[in-house]
């Protein structure tokens, strides 16, 4: 297993401290978490003791990439500061570089995002009709325990959960502070070693944020509730 510098660790860090602040806002204690869900998924659960995640659908799916990629170009276009600096230039080429290198990932290598949706609305009728077909089970988790057992993934693989984001204003403000808050740990680092770090992280930035930002208009025209979701991604 490959050795992380100490600035990779330090972005890790950096970036999960920020999901856990503007992501997840709320830690999930005592409370409920319901998944909806068809009876053929719910005996798949069943039989194999595991719980059954469905792939993302933006991999499917190219106006949800657009739509993320028209977040990140306004958000590079918002970010300025006083004097554009030469490590400056480098954050914001690599986060281009990062976007592109994300989309050709999805296209030609296998990139996949799977999700596991949840809710706190115990009775929707929305999420009864997208997810149960209108004949399927809802079943209720605790949260603690459930969100507890996150850790135990196979190494290579990783899991966030937090709310599905469908306010394009807020999306803007977080995608900004996660990428400010980043840009004020690599200046305390030498530029060499910032330029070898940033494209992991900005990979790693760009496909949570693509997963739990959602167009305003996609939820509307499904009529789905907001949705609290689980990202594992390989």
């Amino acid at each position: 297993m490959a050795r992380h510098s100490q600035l990779e660790d330090e972005l890790e860090w950096q970036f999960q401290n920020e999901l856990d602040k503007q992501i997840r806002k709320t830690y999930e204690t005592g409370q409920t978490l319901y998944h909806y869900t068809s009876l053929q998924s719910l005996m798949g659960m069943v039989e194999t003791n595991n719980l059954w995640m469905s792939k993302g659908t933006f991999l499917n799916d190219s106006s949800e990439l657009i739509y993320f990629s028209n977040v990140l170009k306004t958000v590079i276009g918002k970010m300025e500061i006083q004097t554009e600096t030469e490590l400056w230039k480098l954050f914001i080429n690599e986060l281009e570089a990062a976007m592109d290198h994300f989309l050709k990932e999805i296209e030609e290598s296998g990139f996949e995002v799977y999700i596991f949706s949840l809710s706190h609305s115990r009775d929707s009728l929305a999420l009864w009709y997208n997810y149960a077909k209108g004949e399927g089970y809802n079943l209720g988790f605790y949260a603690e325990d459930l969100l507890g057992k996150l850790g135990n993934l196979p190494d290579g693989q990783r899991a966030l959960h937090g709310f599905v984001e469908y306010d394009r204003k807020e999306q803007e403000l977080l995608l900004m502070n996660f990428l400010m808050e980043t840009f004020k740990v690599a200046i305390n680092h030498d530029i060499q070693k910032v330029k070898k770090a940033l494209p992991k992280h900005f990979f790693t930035v760009i496909s949570s944020c693509a997963v739990f930002f959602k167009d305003l208009l996609l939820k509307v025209k499904k009529n789905t509730a907001s949705l609290y979701w689980i990202q594992a991604i390989n």
